[in-house]
């Protein structure tokens, strides 16, 4: 006979009671006792339920709904440079620590001027900085700390990279910084040094001051990378002789610019720099010049652009063209098509034309013109201008065209629209199928 014992705690009382059976040799159990002993382990906490227990000294975990307790934000690196984008995404985590299915998180940073983050999780660096990136999900919050850092530089240029001085004289040399990407950058701060300041110094601006006779070599420094130039100082610098101006001649269209190049040379040839040169234009209206010699054309005909050095001066010739042309034909108002009137235009352009409008008196219209073909060689487009609204008397069309780069051109007639008067009405004038036929848009 063996016992089967259980210690069971039934409010503060503890009861041991001893399970005994007999049992015949290979006999069964009866059902009944199997039934008391299920019981028992149940009573004594061996069956599963809804809340935490421990079977075997395991634990186990409790049932009910899952609930969103954490939110991680997963970043594919946590540096990025001014400039560029990445992608974030966030992940979901519930009370237990098990991943949890969650919706389109509310993408934010602590620092917008660092960096910024769309709807759809892009954080893009705008300045040099550290900011956190944060995922909000039904309320609950993830961050991640993102590091911006800047472009590095990849190389510096000094202008002018050969500075000729007399002892005395000042002259600013210009920093140029270049990132890795190739784009010209401001605002890093930028070293100076002299290799002999007995010679010439350099401020803290790049303005070099001749001291006496030499040479030197200015180095501009900026994020570790370096350049120089060199700087020759004499107790007089030589004069110059003769000035000379490149291109010579040049044509441009209207809008257009383009650089001019001064050349300075002494008595004996050789070429001189550092010197000041001024710049100017006979005629303004037609092309402008700036202090670097860069041309402007503005209108067409023809300006002489003079450089002076010295006393001594140099002068180029620039013609303004119009890449655009716009021709009107005169209306006649004594030839009409039943009772309208029109005025032919014509649009020559060898770009694309972006814009056509038309203005008759106080009316201002955009026109709808068709390609006619090539007229001497040129790309040509056709309108008719409905103008029967025009008021009588003397009026003007005016017709203003611009093409893909920029360029106008405008033409306009003035006619008088003055229909004889007699009792009754207007005397309709003979019909003219002189004018081809056009896409017209009437003028409201």
């Amino acid at each position: 006979m063996r016992r089967a014992r259980c210690d069971c705690a039934v409010g503060d009382r503890r009861s041991t009671r001893p399970l005994t059976h007999r049992f015949a040799a290979g006999g069964r159990a009866p059902r009944r006792l199997w039934v008391g002993v299920l019981l028992t382990l149940a009573a004594c906490g061996g069956g599963g339920s809804g809340d935490a227990g421990s079977i075997g000294g395991l634990a186990t975990v409790t049932g009910g709904p899952k609930v969103l307790s954490r939110v991680l934000v997963i970043m594919p690196a946590t540096t990025m440079l001014v400039g560029e984008t990445m992608t974030a995404t966030a992940a979901g985590f519930d009370q237990h620590g098990a991943p949890i299915a969650i919706g389109p998180p509310a993408w934010s940073t602590s620092a917008p001027d660092i960096a910024t983050a769309t709807a759809a999780g892009a954080v893009s660096g705008l300045a040099p900085g550290t900011t956190s990136v944060i995922a909000t999900v039904d309320g609950q919050h993830g961050e991640v700390v993102l590091g911006v850092l800047p472009v590095p530089i990849s190389r510096v240029t000094l202008s002018p990279a050969l500075l000729p001085l007399a002892v005395g004289q000042l002259q600013p040399l210009t920093a140029t910084v270049v990132d890795v990407r190739g784009n010209v950058v401001t605002g890093h701060p930028i070293a100076w040094s002299s290799s002999a300041p007995s010679v010439a110094t350099v401020s803290a601006t790049g303005v070099v001051t001749a001291a006496a006779a030499g040479t030197a070599t200015v180095t501009a420094t900026c994020d570790g990378v370096a350049q120089t130039a060199l700087v020759t100082v004499t107790l007089r610098l030589a004069s110059v002789a003769s000035i000379s101006v490149t291109p010579a001649a040049s044509a441009l269209s209207m809008g257009r610019t383009s650089p001019l190049v001064a050349e300075l040379r002494d008595s004996s040839g050789a070429v001189v720099t550092g010197r000041a040169i001024g710049w100017s234009t006979d005629a303004p209206a037609v092309a402008t010049v700036n202090p670097t010699g860069v041309v402007t054309a503005v209108a067409p005909g023809t300006a002489t652009i003079s450089a002076t050095s010295e006393g001594h001066s140099a002068a180029a010739t620039v013609t303004v063209t119009n890449d655009v042309v716009v021709e009107l034909v005169n209306p006649q108002t004594t030839t009409v098509s039943g009772d309208t009137v029109f005025v032919a235009a014509i649009v020559k352009a060898a770009r694309p034309l972006a814009s056509v409008f038309a203005d008759v008196g106080r009316h201002h219209v955009q026109l709808l013109l068709i390609h006619i073909g090539a007229l001497g060689g040129v790309p040509a487009w056709g309108a008719h201008i409905d103008i029967s609204d025009a008021y009588w008397g003397p009026t003007t069309v005016t017709v203003t065209a611009t093409d893909a780069s920029g360029s106008t051109g405008s033409g306009s007639v003035r006619f008088t629209y003055n229909p004889s008067h007699v009792t009754g009405g207007i005397i309709p004038p003979t019909k003219d199928r002189a004018l081809v036929p056009a896409v017209r848009k009437r003028i409201p």
